[in-house]
């Protein structure tokens, strides 16, 4: 029996939510959390009663829990994987960071920098956040144009990625003048905000014909172009971690100890399927 909850985008009510689930509807495990500050909220109630929650999306690592199934991809297969990909391909030395004012995009940019200066020894020209929610970058765009970055980093979460997309076009800055590299943005996000402007994405991709989940870094550029594999939706990263969960219950219906989770992450069992 599943039990539906929304703490809207207030985080303590994250973790109240969360309580209430496990002590008062005991339920086996909890999907959701979509920001870092959410999770990171919630984590304290976690640990103390035992639960567990599934968390379905990319984060930005730096975090280890007994009580949390991270199902997607963390810093060293998204970030640094990005970043050394521009730099070998699209020789990148200077970077322009812009995310939203959270937790995520905060820490991810911070990863990032590093990176960047201490490892490819490049040079970080801008770093700018704004509210969740935004929706206006006229500022912005005059500062990238000043500075002109090889590569703009973008870690721009929910509804003001439409904004900042038409920000882009209406101040000419496309992809095939400068590298627009985007953590949080699948391709069809930006179609659906009509908006055609070139960028590469570093996210999972999902291969078309068997539905196979797969991290970006696995599938060349030809495979993608080619139309044999799409972004992942929110969706399909949410499903997996429910199906991620099944495939443990098949096994055991002991679903609270360390033993079966350990057996959950080692599993080989393909369970990431989407047909």
């Amino acid at each position: 029996t599943g039990v539906q909850t929304c703490a809207l985008p207030i985080w303590p009510t994250f973790a109240e939510k969360s309580k209430k689930l496990l002590v008062n509807d005991k339920v086996a495990a909890v999907f959701g959390c979509w920001t870092s500050a959410s999770r990171k909220a919630v984590l304290p109630v976690f640990e103390q009663y035992n639960g567990m929650l599934y968390y379905p999306t990319f984060y930005e690592g730096l975090e280890q829990s007994k009580n949390v199934i991270y199902t997607s991809q963390e810093a060293t297969q998204q970030i640094l994987w990005g970043l050394d990909w521009a730099a070998k391909e699209k020789g990148t030395k200077s970077y322009f960071l812009v995310g939203s004012d959270y937790i995520w995009p905060r820490t991810s940019m911070k990863i990032a920098r590093k990176h960047v200066e201490n490892f490819q020894k490049g040079k970080i020209v801008g770093e700018e956040y704004y509210p969740l929610g935004s929706t206006n970058f006229g500022s912005l765009m005059n500062k990238i144009k000043v500075q002109k970055p090889d590569c703009i980093f973008v870690a721009v979460v929910g509804g003001s990625n439409v904004a900042f997309y038409k920000a882009l076009k209406a101040a000419g800055i496309t992809g095939d003048k400068q590298l627009l590299l985007t953590l949080a943005v699948t391709t069809e996000f930006a179609v659906d905000a009509d908006e055609r402007t070139a960028f590469v994405q570093c996210f999972d991709l999902i291969e078309r014909s068997t539905g196979h989940i797969a991290l970006g870094h696995n599938v060349t550029r030809d495979q993608q172009a080619g139309g044999a594999y799409q972004s992942t939706s929110l969706i399909t990263m949410g499903l997996g971690a429910l199906a991620l969960f099944l495939a443990l219950a098949h096994r055991s219906t002991d679903l609270h100890t360390l033993q079966k989770r350990v057996l959950c992450v080692s599993s080989d069992v393909e369970i990431l399927q989407f047909r």
